[in-house]
């Protein structure tokens, strides 16, 4: 289970972390987004 003998789960795990870290990112934007939108109209 030495990392050096396989580097590839790694990556995918690093991968994994980037989009969980940009789901993030877009579900606070949508976020944002509706409640400006509720601000709007109310």
């Amino acid at each position: 289970m030495s990392s050096s003998d396989k580097p590839v789960p790694r990556r995918i795990n690093d991968f994994s972390e980037l989009k969980g870290i940009s789901a993030c990112v877009s579900l606070l934007m949508v976020m944002y987004i509706i409640s400006s939108f509720i601000t709007k109209v109310v």
